[in-house]
């Protein structure tokens, strides 16, 4: 569990991070957790951060996509499950993204 510290003389001075509106789910299909890893990266794009995914420099987008070192992200999971060859399942990955923002045609 993750904790923070809220400023003095705030009411209850330290809460779970993940409390409130945050909750965690499982995911039992790899199928849903690529949806979810395209969902995930898109959500800079309706919020109007950036114009492209890839501008965002906070996402995992580009570690998915080969083009930056994974630091603390591990790709592997999603790439797998779409095909075991590397550099054929990240263009499959990122053609897959593309045609989730198209399909369900931003703000998501």
């Amino acid at each position: 569990m993750f904790f923070i510290i809220l400023p003095p003389g705030v009411i209850g001075e330290s809460s779970s991070l993940f409390q409130g509106r945050f909750k965690s789910i499982l995911i039992d299909a790899d199928n849903y957790a690529l949806v979810l890893s395209a969902y995930i990266h898109l959500n800079s794009l309706p919020a109007g951060i950036v114009r492209q995914i890839e501008d965002y420099p906070w996402s995992s987008y580009l570690d998915y996509l080969n083009l930056r070192k994974a630091n603390i992200t591990d790709p592997s999971f999603i790439l797998k499950s779409i095909n075991d060859n590397t550099s054929n399942s990240i263009k499959r990955y990122r053609e897959y993204v593309i045609k989730y923002q198209e399909k369900k045609d931003l703000p998501i």
